[in-house]
């Protein structure tokens, strides 16, 4: 492969593993703001996801404080399904 090929074959693979990791950031984001929403919504495994998400630094910095906020929303929603699975 002369230098004009490999030089093109290299810009190539730089272009599609910049598109790919630009792909997999959106796709993160949308799956936190899908998860804040439903979060917000008062669904019960949402909330407990994205205190999760917060406490740990998953997709989203790291925040105690946010954290406990989602922790605590998710324990009162469990409380008044008492305990189980809340249809409305």
């Amino acid at each position: 492969m002369n230098g004009y090929k490999r030089t093109t074959v290299l810009f190539l693979l730089v272009v599609f593993a910049l598109s790919a990791i630009a792909f997999v950031a959106r796709a993160e984001d949308n799956k936190i703001s899908n998860l804040r929403t439903n979060a917000e919504q008062g669904v019960a495994e949402a909330q407990f996801k994205l205190g999760l998400a917060y406490g740990l630094g998953m997709d989203v910095p790291k925040d105690e404080v946010e954290a406990v906020k989602w922790y605590r929303k998710w324990r009162r929603r469990v409380e008044q399904c008492g305990g189980g699975v809340c249809l409305a």
